[in-house]
């Protein structure tokens, strides 16, 4: 029987397609990493080393407006979007806070 996958998991795998998508630089991998704090602030399970309500709502935040650090190295948020979406994963929306 297959192991039910967790949504901090599928995010991690919409990171790692994501990245694929950048260049090397150092300040590319720096951007990037904000984009996957807050990833992980937003989908990691309440029961297991939960960031504090602020850092939730912040990544809800973050996820569902422009995503300025993903445009500064050339990777489009609809894109991500989409790729969540396509996960099972939707990001939250705009003006709406993190469940």
């Amino acid at each position: 029987m297959k192991k039910p996958t967790n949504t901090l998991t599928l995010a991690k795998g919409v990171c790692q397609k994501l990245r694929t998508q950048m260049d090397e630089s150092r300040e590319a991998h720096l951007f990037f990493r904000v984009f996957t704090q807050a990833a992980t602030d937003h989908f990691s399970p309440a029961h297991s080393n939960p960031p504090d309500t602020y850092d939730r709502d912040s990544a809800a935040r973050y996820l569902s407006r422009a995503m300025p650090h993903l445009e500064a190295i050339g990777i489009e948020p609809d894109y991500a979007r989409r790729l969540f979406k396509e996960a099972g994963i939707p990001l939250p929306e705009a003006g709406r806070r993190a469940a």
